[in-house]
């Protein structure tokens, strides 16, 4: 089985009953969990949540204008080392964070997604700025991807038009991909691969007939976006 049918993805008009179902399903009771999220994107979406929806986890970790360096590593390891996971609600920053300092105290983490903004959410790797100097680092797989189409519309459209970009790489990815596979033995996520061809070319077919606010398309989106990072995991 590939890594990709392992990590639970959904996306929903109204998401956080899915994510009640999701750590029902498997045991994970709320106060196991530490929440961590970026001030801004918190009180831009806040409202949105259902009453009282974060005070059931064991605690929540809200930074400030956070960058993704060992500064914020630091604060999220040792805020979560009382904590079996971490629930990241963020987009790409949050979701480095979340990963990397997951996979540095061998906790399991899953992300609410708040911007379409990039396409590393099932990554294996981490941006993260050590000692001044910007590093891709090893970290750990989501157990779990939402995103709340309610959420996404909220987020800012260049963030959103910034993960299609990151999606149209696919075009010079894609050769890379193979070189590496005939030359260099590279291994990659054929059946991935296959999927993101026919997204993207039946997105370049109907993309006159999208908005940025359209729920077809951020659905649409989201899946490239995802899938994307499918084909570098096996």
């Amino acid at each position: 089985m590939n890594i990709s049918d392992k990590i639970h993805v959904k996306i929903n008009q109204k998401i956080f009953s899915k994510i009640d179902d999701f750590l029902d399903v498997n045991n994970i009771e709320k106060r196991e969990v530490l929440l961590v999220s970026d001030m801004n994107i918190w009180e831009k979406n806040h409202h949105l949540f259902p009453k009282n929806f974060e005070n059931n986890f064991g605690d929540f970790l809200i930074l400030e204008n956070p960058q993704a360096n060992d500064f914020n590593i630091k604060k999220i390891t040792k805020k979560s080392r009382n904590f079996k996971y971490i629930f990241g609600f963020g987009s790409g920053t949050i979701n480095d964070l979340c990963k990397y300092s997951a996979f540095k105290i061998n906790k399991k983490y899953f992300i609410l997604i708040s911007a379409l903004s990039m396409n590393g959410y099932v990554s294996k790797n981490a941006s993260i700025e050590i000692n001044g100097h910007k590093k891709s680092l090893l970290a750990t797989l989501p157990i779990a991807v939402f995103a709340d189409l309610r959420i996404l519309k909220n987020a800012p459209e260049r963030l959103n038009k910034a993960g299609l970009a990151d999606v149209l790489c696919f075009y010079s990815c894609q050769f890379d991909l193979i070189l590496a596979r005939e030359v260099f033995l590279y291994q990659i996520n054929e059946k991935s691969l296959e999927i993101q061809s026919k997204l993207i070319n039946k997105f370049e077919k109907n993309y006159l007939n999208f908005s940025w606010q359209d729920e077809k398309f951020l659905k649409v989106l989201f899946k490239m976006i995802l899938n994307s990072g499918f084909v570098f995991i096996l």
